[in-house]
């Protein structure tokens, strides 16, 4: 059976294996938590002795304890990995994103990051003045290439070029069944410019639950290859040459399920079953029908205030939506009414939403099968854009659609 081929960037001299490790939640989430560390070094380890020698984390991951983690895993084998991390949005700033990338070089241990990102972008800063930052990083030698996480199309075309000549040729996405959003047009972009996209959450958060009635698919599949659902999946997002996937591995058995999906191919049948089940559903519900629970902002009033100091706050990133900017959409499950709903992630991309275009617009959203996470078939991976470094992007058919106002 036909084994998945390594990535290349011919032009650049790299090449990464089609499976990397991602690692929210790995040393905690938005907090440090120190209970499982021997074991997540472990599964690290395990991950790059099968090949999955990709590593992906932040300085927001566990407040800076993942890249600590990673920092011991990597130790004896530093020149074997490639090394990624990201900076957040409110770090953005010339003296902020060198003062961030220093503070992750010494909680990694190493002299040098392979890839370096904006964790999301910052409309309340150019640009021009973090590429800046960027450009002095790669000069000194501390960071070796420059990448885009969760940049709409527009912005990686924008971003792009105020990087020129530093090659940007690695985009972080979300990609999974369910948010297909970037086949629109960054993944045909991609293709055409011989770019790497990074795709996390492969899984969708753990949130792809046994009631989903397209999932019979994937149990079909997985009996006839005599593999796990999980691999199935991860076959099928490697259906692209430009993707590589990076899921949380955590435990040297996940990390093992992982690397032996390199070892095959789904036919094209196949992939097309697939792609067919799982065709993107996206719903436009009135803004005014879902309820906002839980930490941050809970009231238009509070988004438009920024009281907890948000950068980029509601208002910067409500701006860039009317330009134009809207990444993907939010995500919600059904309440119990039939006309209600409950946001689950998103909560500052939705407050932006409403600041543009009024608490009784449509906005685009994917509607979960289910509120109930128990069941699912994965360990819980990162909700990146749940945190106060959301940023709201691009996606061209969202331009187009009417706004609604009651």
């Amino acid at each position: 059976m036909t084994s998945i081929r390594p990535r290349r960037l011919d032009d650049l001299d790299l090449t990464f294996p089609p499976i990397g490790q991602g690692t929210m939640g790995i040393g905690g989430y938005y907090e440090k938590d120190c209970t499982r560390d021997a074991e997540w070094i472990a599964g690290l380890r395990r991950g790059i002795d099968l090949g999955l020698t990709l590593i992906d984390t932040a300085e927001v991951y566990g407040a800076g304890h993942s890249e600590e983690l990673v920092g011991l895993a990597i130790r004896e084998v530093r020149d074997e990995v490639f090394l990624v991390s990201k900076f957040s949005a409110h770090h953005s700033r010339v003296p902020q994103v060198i003062a961030a990338a220093e503070d992750s070089l010494r909680r990694l241990r190493t002299d040098r990051i392979d890839l370096y990102q904006p964790h999301w972008p910052n409309p309340s800063v150019p640009f021009d003045e973090t590429a800046e930052a960027l450009d002095r990083l790669v000069q000194s030698g501390k960071v070796r290439f420059v990448g885009l996480s969760n940049f709409s199309f527009q912005e990686v075309q924008q971003a792009t070029a105020i990087l020129n000549p530093i090659p940007a040729r690695i985009v972080q996405q979300e990609y999974n069944l369910i948010d297909r959003t970037i086949e629109e047009q960054l993944l045909p972009h991609c293709e055409a410019t011989q770019t790497i996209i990074l795709a996390y959450s492969p899984f969708l958060q753990g949130k792809m639950v046994p009631r989903d009635s397209r999932k019979m698919v994937l149990d079909d599949l997985a009996k006839k290859y005599e593999r796990t659902v999980a691999q199935i999946i991860l076959a099928w997002l490697l259906r692209k040459e430009r993707i590589v996937v990076i899921p949380k591995g955590s435990t040297g058995t996940h990390v093992e399920e992982f690397a032996a999906v390199k070892d095959f191919c789904l036919d094209t049948e196949d992939i097309h079953r697939i792609s067919e089940a799982y065709s993107p559903r996206i719903s436009w519900i009135p803004a005014s029908q879902i309820a906002v629970q839980g930490g941050a902002y809970t009231t238009y009033e509070e988004a438009l205030a920024n009281p907890l100091g948000f950068d980029p706050s509601p208002q910067d990133l409500a701006q860039s939506i009317m330009m134009g900017n809207m990444l993907k959409p939010t995500k919600v499950t059904q309440a119990l009414s039939e006309d209600a709903y409950i946001l689950t992630e998103g909560k500052i991309r939705f407050w932006a939403w409403v600041l543009a275009y009024g608490r009784h617009s449509l906005i685009p959203a994917f509607v979960e099968e289910s509120p109930d996470r128990e069941g699912g078939i994965f360990e819980s991976e990162a909700q990146t854009d749940g945190t106060i470094h959301q940023a709201v992007m691009n996606h061209s058919a969202w331009t187009h659609k009417k706004v609604v106002y009651a």
